[in-house]
């Protein structure tokens, strides 16, 4: 890699080129540790899973010491994209219309008949039931109307007059 391809941020160490380093705000002021210092818990390494525990110790109040030989984000952190996601290496624009491409299917999913899970069988589609009955019986299964109930909804109690049925029933039509 050449010299023209590293960016510095503050670090004695260049930062490759990558999201990380066109992203990351500069690094705040951290000089070498020089003799001895008091920590309740040491982190060895900057990176994501470094700063993470580190920040975490802080927050619960102890008082972590983080070394790092170079610049937070400097070794593989820095060059995996950006990403905590292992083997993502997608940039935003990319992420983002994978996000909205999966937010439609669900939404798809949810509201055409045809693709809603089957309440019987959650492992199959409700097209797919179709396709099968249709397959079972010779002749092609069309869907020609539908009906949604929430769930609840059309189970209310019948409000029955017992003694009114009971006469009608003997003839009698006094309740």
């Amino acid at each position: 890699m050449a010299d023209s391809d590293r960016i510095v941020l503050g670090g004695a160490a260049p930062l490759p080129r990558s999201l990380w380093a066109a992203t990351a705000r500069p690094a705040i002021p951290a000089p070498p540790l020089t003799g001895a210092t008091e920590a309740d818990a040491v982190v060895v390494g900057g990176g994501f899973t470094g700063l993470s525990a580190a920040l975490h110790l802080a927050e619960r109040g102890w008082k972590p010491v983080l070394l790092e030989a170079a610049e937070p984000g400097w070794g593989a952190s820095g060059r995996n994209g950006g990403q905590i996601i292992a083997g993502l290496k997608a940039n935003p624009a990319e992420i983002i219309a994978k996000m909205v491409e999966g937010r439609l299917r669900k939404f798809y999913e949810e509201v055409v008949l045809l693709e809603q899970v089957y309440v019987i069988d959650p492992e199959k589609k409700v097209g797919k039931v179709i396709e099968a009955a249709a397959k079972e019986i010779g002749a092609p299964v069309e869907v020609v109307a539908i009906a949604r109930y929430q769930l609840g909804e059309g189970i209310e109690k019948r409000q029955d007059d017992f003694a009114a049925e009971v006469a009608a029933a003997a003839g009698t039509g006094k309740a």
